[in-house]
């Protein structure tokens, strides 16, 4: 039984993904011409217990450089955690999408503040495409909100 009626589908690029909206956010991260590659429901390790999580997306931009993307069309408790966590052990930017199928935004971007922790963080080269976009002053550390137009 799914949660929140979720229908899957797949995707242009044969991808298949458990929510329309992940579909969406899958076929707006292939469209920017920046994006090399884009995996699916990749798995990373939060935490030095190593804690699993499954990202939606990692994306490889052509510069050879990767960031996460996560597709909420519901906050949960879960992943209000899973959000903090990230901010302290994650592996690299995680953006932050919300919205539904018809529509979806680029809401937030958490990065890691303990860059050097993890073996194999991308430190100091952890640069979104999309950097000028984001507003540093509402945020948690860690947290950083997509200004809207």
């Amino acid at each position: 039984m799914r949660k929140y009626k979720n229908v899957g589908v797949t995707c242009a690029a044969n991808h298949w993904h458990p929510s329309k909206l992940e579909s969406t956010v899958c076929a707006v991260l292939r469209k920017d011409q920046d994006v090399e590659k884009v995996d699916v429901q990749t798995p990373v390790e939060l935490t030095e217990a190593k804690i699993k999580y499954i990202v939606d997306f990692r994306v490889t931009l052509k510069s050879g450089k990767m960031f996460y993307a996560e597709a909420k069309g519901m906050e949960t408790d879960a992943w209000r955690i899973k959000k903090k966590l990230w901010a302290f052990y994650g592996p690299g930017e995680l953006h932050v999408y919300k919205g539904n199928f018809n529509k979806v935004t680029r809401t937030e971007i958490v990065n890691c503040e303990l860059p050097n922790k993890l073996p194999g963080s991308l430190g100091s080269e952890r640069q979104s495409p999309h950097a000028n976009d984001v507003d540093s002053m509402k945020a948690p550390p860690g947290i950083k909100t997509v200004k809207n137009d």
